[in-house]
């Protein structure tokens, strides 16, 4: 099949933006990738404004998502340990809501993952209706930039992380920015923002659901003007 070529806008994009999922901190790296890449997207005549699609809560847009995985994790964990991971969820602090939904999800019953699914169909009307106003939506991948590195040996993921100064959950810091976008299966793509102290800092740039072509000709027009992919050290 012949490759189609992209077609840039020959116009200033329409970019929505948004920082706030459920109050999860930035690190200040990742902030000040955000905050350079906007400036930049701005003198270049672009259109950017703080925006987030009415209708699409981002704590709905765990708790849905949460119960899905969680239920289809589960479908592989004996019986005795879908009970026993769903009722520990209550024991997890409801300030962290996205790792509660997770757990909770492994005991879900087919009534309450078919809610979840229809939850899920109004989620992602509201996101494809806000995106017809924009070129795409621009956000941080990620709670914070890469963390140290654990041992090989640990058969454990860190329950917690620490972002600006912050403890978290290890799910919220590493997912909570990205889950929305895989729930609703909007296409995205992770673009570079610069090196911050030698770490790299991405933002996501998503676009209407079955449209990936315009989201990949917008994102060249805003990679040109954010510059290229920067090396790591060494490199």
């Amino acid at each position: 099949m012949p490759v189609v070529p992209l077609s840039p806008p020959q116009r200033p994009l329409r970019i929505a933006w948004w920082d706030d999922f459920a109050g999860l901190p930035l690190c200040p790296r990742t902030r000040a990738g955000l905050d350079q890449a906007l400036a930049r997207l701005r003198a270049a005549g672009h259109r950017v404004e703080r925006a987030w699609p009415g209708g699409m809560d981002i704590h709905t847009c765990w708790q849905v998502y949460g119960c899905l995985a969680g239920a289809e994790i589960g479908l592989g964990m004996a019986s005795g340990q879908r009970r026993l991971r769903a009722g520990a969820s209550h024991l997890i602090p409801g300030s962290w809501p996205l790792s509660r939904a997770f757990a909770a999800g492994a005991g879900a019953s087919w009534r309450r993952y078919s809610a979840a699914l229809a939850r899920r169909d109004a989620l992602i009307a509201a996101l494809d209706g806000f995106l017809g106003d924009y070129d795409l939506l621009l956000c941080p991948v990620a709670a914070s930039t890469a963390y140290p590195a654990f041992p090989l040996s640990s058969r454990r993921l860190p329950p917690h992380l620490q972002v600006a100064g912050v403890r978290l959950p290890y799910i919220e810091a590493s997912v909570g920015h990205s889950v929305p976008f895989s729930l609703t299966g909007n296409p995205v793509l992770s673009l570079p923002a610069g090196l911050f102290d030698g770490l790299p800092v991405g933002l996501q740039a998503v676009g209407r659901r079955w449209q990936d072509e315009a989201l990949l000709a917008a994102c060249a027009v805003v990679e040109a003007v954010l510059g290229p992919r920067p090396l790591p050290p060494g490199a």
